[in-house]
């Protein structure tokens, strides 16, 4: 019978440890989380401060925002609103499905939230060998940088304040 008993007294033990572990874990995701929020805030909904911010430092550089009607139109919004509040040219390769119609249509919806211009603009997309979309060129004295990735005008930027590049 006594070994019943501690039997039963270890399997609570351990239920009651299992159960402390598990609120741990959650307690460090909704961290994570929280943070991880707090940073997408930070580059996409409200990047005008940082934006100006980092780019009055690399007023000398020439950047380039290249992008594509084929992105998801809230991340091209976002790439528009961005690279208008530094005044950083948007370029396209081309007119969407090779059509002056469709491509004006869709121009016109994004202008209609963004008021920003777009320019076609194929030669650059040559000229700094740009093969995926959205990408930003920063254009040295020298040379350039090319940046690939979905991740903000501000967190690029950021990251090119870091490494000295801007």
């Amino acid at each position: 019978m006594m070994q019943f008993h501690l039997s039963v007294a270890m399997d609570v033990l351990s239920q009651h440890e299992i159960t402390k572990l598990t609120e741990t874990a959650k307690q460090s995701a909704y961290s994570y989380q929280k943070e991880s929020m707090q940073l997408l805030q930070r580059l996409f909904l409200n990047p005008k401060k940082d934006l100006k911010e980092n780019f009055s430092a690399s007023s000398k550089n020439n950047i380039l925002v290249f992008v594509s009607f084929s992105m998801p139109k809230h991340s091209l919004q976002q790439w528009l609103l961005q690279a208008e509040q530094i005044s950083a040219p948007v370029l396209l390769r081309g007119l969407k499905h090779h059509s002056l119609k469709e491509t004006l249509s869709e121009f016109q919806t994004l202008q209609s939230q963004t008021k920003s211009g777009i320019q076609i603009d194929p030669m650059s997309f040559e000229q700094f060998g740009i093969d995926k979309v959205p990408a930003v060129v920063i254009q040295h004295p020298n040379d350039f940088d090319v940046i690939y990735g979905d991740v903000g005008l501000n967190h690029i930027l950021d990251w090119l304040k870091q490494h000295q590049k801007i």
